[in-house]
């Protein structure tokens, strides 16, 4: 039934993890309707582009991530691993997101579809970042920490000092919980040579540093 397939799609791209950064998005829709009006029409399209952008990134991961998924006993049983998804339907998924996004962008304004590109750049390469340096998190964060900021363009039409507080506060608060997360994950990264902070300096300091 459709309602399954929604249903798997979802936890393929983890819709539910979408409350960490939602709230920070709409703080700044929030806060930039002080200054500048916010239309129903401009308010859906942020929230399509957050949405679009968001399963691009997760599918993104998924086909990045497929071998070192299939062989992690935490994510062997992701709808791309046990094939309730084949990576066909994952690169259409990250095509179709990438393409919501930008139509999105584009509707928004000028600068924010010229900031698209950038984004989505920055949201696959962090699938990569595990793989070469400790740092990944904050790559992570970053890409995500970029969500208010381009709430705030969506609105006001431009880029402006007052929203960086707020990008820079979710991009610490994300980019520590996914250091608390890879916390599950030591043995395995450091079996596969991967990056993330606690397999690189042990736990205990990556908890202190999150």
């Amino acid at each position: 039934m459709w309602i399954d397939k929604v249903h798997t799609y979802g936890r393929l791209i983890k819709f539910s993890h979408t409350v960490f950064a939602l709230p920070f998005a709409l703080a700044a829709v929030l806060l930039a309707n002080r200054y500048y009006p916010v239309s129903l029409r401009t308010f859906t399209l942020i929230m399509v582009a957050m949405a679009s952008a968001r399963s691009a990134a997760m599918g993104f991961n998924r086909f990045a991530d497929y071998r070192y998924d299939r062989l992690n006993p935490r994510t062997a049983n992701r709808p791309h691993v046990t094939g309730h998804v084949d990576l066909l339907s994952v690169f259409i998924l990250v095509s179709l997101s990438a393409a919501v996004f930008i139509m999105s962008a584009a509707l928004l304004g000028r600068l924010c579809l010229i900031m698209s590109a950038p984004v989505l750049a920055v949201l696959f390469f962090y699938s990569f970042t595990k793989r070469f340096t400790c740092l990944c998190h904050l790559v992570l964060g970053f890409g995500i920490g970029l969500a208010p900021a381009g709430a705030w363009v969506a609105v006001s039409g431009q880029l402006e000092w007052r929203i960086l507080p707020l990008s820079f506060a979710l991009m610490t608060y994300i980019a520590g919980f996914d250091i608390l997360y890879s916390c599950q994950d030591i043995e395995f990264d450091r079996e596969q040579d991967l990056c993330s902070l606690p397999a690189c300096r042990g736990a205990a300091k990556a908890l202190l540093f999150s």
